[in-house]
């Protein structure tokens, strides 16, 4: 997710929302805009995952509102976490 974090801001910032997808993910269609827009994108929220239901929720998917006022905040806390590990 660093890496996600780290090459994606400010680099994307003129982008209301990235998502960020493990690489071990396979798609067997493409995925429509609309889904990403009803499932995924919530202005009011910074980060959002795929919930699934009563199991473990799917972070190898994961959306990040980039016009939220602490996403830089954000980044910036798990960079510092990252170098600091």
């Amino acid at each position: 997710m660093i890496s996600i974090i780290k090459a994606s801001y400010p680099e994307y910032s003129d982008y209301d929302f990235i998502m960020g997808v493990d690489a071990d993910s396979v798609f067997y269609h493409p995925m429509p805009e609309d889904v990403v827009a009803k499932k995924l994108y919530k202005e009011n929220c910074m980060m959002t995952y795929l919930g699934r239901g009563g199991q473990y929720s799917e972070c190898g998917f994961l959306g990040f509102n980039m016009k939220h006022p602490e996403i830089q905040n954000y980044a910036k806390e798990m960079l510092r976490m990252y170098n600091s590990d």
